[in-house]
């Protein structure tokens, strides 16, 4: 995939709004394409976040964890020039959902690597705050569309989360919060 349309998606991530030329400019050469069969499976919840997905051709279907030996619970979907778990990608914990590919499509997905993301850290350090800045807005802009919602994934409505990420204890506590 050339280089401008990769670095074209990567402009889009809210991840990286605002991040330095050069730092766009290095992981975008980092990327690659991979493409996803109907209903193949991307990623599962509760792994810890190796990878960062971009989807730029068809969409991924998100599921969150239910309690064992249900079926899983279809929470919405991803669709073109939109990044999936920008908040475990950039903090290196649990996935909070489960990713497959569409159902009728399948998709096409660029990829980054937690590494060459690190490596790309390393070289633009400036950067690095930034990013965690907007990991955390990404995080609060979940929050407020899982409520809006009405989901209860791993709260003490249904779903349970063995094992949970920081992010996740941090939706415990505050659902704790507005029950008490």
């Amino acid at each position: 995939m050339a280089d401008f349309l990769t670095r074209e998606h990567l402009d889009r991530v809210t991840l990286f709004k605002g991040a330095s030329r050069v730092f766009l400019d290095t992981i975008s050469v980092m990327l690659t394409e991979v493409q996803y069969s109907p209903e193949q499976s991307i990623f599962e919840a509760g792994e810890v976040c190796h990878s960062l997905f971009i989807v730029i051709r068809g969409s991924v279907d998100k599921f969150e964890a239910t309690v064992e030996g249900e079926p899983p619970h279809r929470i919405g979907s991803v669709k073109p020039v939109s990044a999936m778990g920008e908040v475990s990608f950039a903090f290196g914990i649990k996935r909070l959902f489960t990713g497959q590919a569409s159902r009728l499509h399948g998709c096409v997905l660029l990829r980054l690597d937690r590494q060459a993301y690190l490596q790309a850290l390393r070289l633009c350090p400036d950067d690095e705050h930034l990013i965690s800045d907007n990991a955390l807005q990404c995080f609060e802009n979940a929050k407020t569309e899982h409520s809006k919602s009405g989901s209860h994934a791993g709260s003490s409505h249904g779903g349970s989360r063995k094992g949970g990420s920081v992010a996740g204890s941090v939706r415990d506590l505050e659902e704790e919060k507005g029950e008490e």
